[in-house]
């Protein structure tokens, strides 16, 4: 791979990474993965390490390796708090949830799901927002408490009633800019 540095390098072998995950070659990506974990140790940001590291989350995830993806999200997590990231603190929150969901923990997976969806109203990230409300409507099932799962559903429709008033603004907006 020809790169002008080791940080274009790093995030080359990310994006091969990624496509490589997104069509199911797991193994591979994960060596991709970890080959940009290693330039973006030496010479990345915080974030751009965060991002890695919670792919490689994502692949163990996908793996069924709960060990390993939970020790690379929570990871992630610190690096993503480390900088106050609040994208990054929702998407590891997010993730960390469905893990624990998956195994069961569901308290677990309430309070980190929780812990997400107040990164999300501190930043106003309505679309992420919604995933995690997601998964916490899962939670709240599997914690056998429906009002809540109800509640979230309602939130929900006025979530996206927003998220579409908002995209009809910008998309109003460039009209007129064009115009």
């Amino acid at each position: 791979i020809v790169a002008k540095d080791s940080g274009d390098q790093a995030g080359s072998l990310n994006n091969i990474a990624n496509i490589l995950r997104y069509t199911g070659k797991l193994s591979e990506a994960l060596a991709y993965y970890n080959q940009a974990l290693i330039l973006k140790e030496k010479f990345g940001s915080k974030r751009s390490l965060a991002t890695t590291i919670g792919n490689i989350g994502e692949v163990y995830l996908e793996l069924k390796n709960f060990a390993n993806a939970e020790i690379y999200f929570n990871r992630a997590l610190s690096l993503r708090i480390a900088v106050n990231d609040n994208y990054g603190i929702l998407t590891s929150s997010t993730r960390l949830a469905e893990l624990y969901l998956r195994q069961n923990k569901f308290a677990k997976a309430r309070d980190i799901a929780l812990s997400g969806k107040r990164s999300a109203n501190k930043a106003g990230m309505l679309d992420k927002k919604l995933e995690n409300d997601s998964v916490l409507t899962e939670i709240y099932m599997k914690l056998n408490d429906p009002e809540s799962a109800i509640q979230l559903a309602k939130d929900a429709l006025t979530l996206k009633d927003s998220i579409f008033n908002a995209k009809m603004a910008q998309t109003t907006w460039r009209l007129n800019v064009q115009f």
